[in-house]
């Protein structure tokens, strides 16, 4: 199987409380940065394209080596282009100037905004709107490429083109409204029609409101994509990423089984990415994908 790119979560770590998240403050994870330069070697690296900084748990820049990291992979292949998903609500401004300075034109951070000072932290549990600016304002004029996400609700629909204009001000290449992957009585479902500009890429976000206009495909095939989580864990993505109550008692459906019974062929503390990518499991998921549970709940097939 051919692999060229990857979405990364390098740690568990995450000061947010998003109502959808998988986060859990108790939870502290990271993969060590000896434990990525092993896995994604020099050689290795002249394979990749494209690296996707992205968790279902927590926050990469929250990751205390985050820099290290990012200074080896554009080292290890300096064509190669990152993109950074990132709440934004840490370090000084200086951090972000520096991470800047890593990073060439094609590669991008996407900071989510879900709002503007009085609704930004109505999902953005404990982020504060101003905080996240000044970062992302000292990383835009330090040369970086930044991109404003703005998760649209019914409580923050009435702001989308203030945040617009704000967005220009503070030097964004684009602002990026996006559809939840989830919405309750609490977080409801916007009333206004929009098109949704997500630019992550590799994402494929499954709701009732734009079904009609997503064709179900698998990301691992068609984006040559896999996933790797905290745990060290390869996946097809972060749908079928391990959870943990998945690892101690497996759920009913296909995928959880099988997942299972190859937990230690599949992360990369045990083996090597390269014996990993050619196990048997990922042709099973793309022979089965039509049955298992999961790619039937989350991408429609």
């Amino acid at each position: 199987m051919d692999i060229t790119k990857f979405e990364m979560e390098l740690t568990s770590l995450c000061s947010l409380h998003c109502f959808a998240c998988a986060h859990k403050d108790n939870l502290k994870v990271n993969l060590s940065y000896e434990q990525i330069v092993s896995s994604f070697h020099p050689e290795f690296m002249k394979k990749m394209n494209f690296f996707s900084f992205c968790g279902a748990r927590g926050d990469c820049s929250y990751h205390p080596r985050f820099l290290d990291i990012v200074k080896y992979f554009k080292t290890a292949n300096p064509k190669i282009t990152l993109q950074i998903q990132t709440n934004g609500s840490i370090h000084p401004p200086s951090w972000w100037e520096e991470l800047a300075s890593l990073l060439s034109g094609k590669d991008c951070v996407i900071f989510a905004l879900d709002g503007l000072e009085d609704t930004h932290a109505i999902h953005r549990r404990g982020s504060d709107f101003n905080k996240v600016i000044s970062n992302a304002e000292a990383f835009n004029k330090a040369g970086g490429t930044s991109y404003w996400q703005f998760i649209v609700f019914r409580h923050n629909q009435h702001q989308l083109e203030e945040a617009e204009k704000v967005s220009i001000e503070k030097g964004f290449a684009d602002f990026d409204p996006i559809y939840s992957r989830k919405y309750t009585p609490l977080y409801q479902h916007p009333t206004i029609e929009f098109k949704d500009k997500d630019k992550t890429g590799l994402f494929y976000c499954k709701t009732k409101e734009n079904q009609a206009i997503h064709k179900p495909f698998c990301r691992m095939v068609r984006c040559q994509t896999l996933h790797l989580d905290c745990y060290g864990m390869v996946s097809p993505c972060d749908y079928l990423a391990v959870l943990d109550k998945r690892i101690i008692h497996p759920v009913s459906g296909k995928h959880n089984i099988m997942f299972y019974k190859n937990f230690k062929k599949l992360n990369i503390h045990h083996n090597s990415l390269e014996d990993i990518i050619n196990s048997e499991y990922f042709k099973w998921v793309v022979d089965n994908i039509h049955e298992n549970n999961i790619c039937s709940k989350y991408c429609g097939f």
